[in-house]
């Protein structure tokens, strides 16, 4: 049987069930799950440019799976492109 975790969006942040995904609020680097506080760190942007932002900053997928998501100046890679639900 698959399962998944509750993964959604709300107040502008992406939660997970009971966190919220947090980016370094001053640098690049990884995206960690921390419980939701409503920091600009925890906020999340739509340029409409399909990229995901957290203080200016783009979240990127990894290049290999088991890899970290990150947050790295935008770049207009396909890793830097997200699809969300409407």
């Amino acid at each position: 049987m698959q399962t998944h975790r509750d993964v959604h969006a709300e107040n502008r942040s992406l939660h997970a069930e009971f966190s919220c995904l947090d980016a370094s609020a001053t640098q690049a680097g990884s995206v960690i799950l921390y419980s939701c506080h409503d920091g600009a760190n925890q906020q999340r942007t739509q340029p409409g440019d399909g990229t995901l932002r957290a203080n200016g900053l783009c979240l990127t997928a990894p290049v290999a799976l088991g890899n970290p998501v990150t947050v790295a100046s935008r770049n207009n890679s396909a890793s830097q492109r997200w699809t969300t639900p409407a």
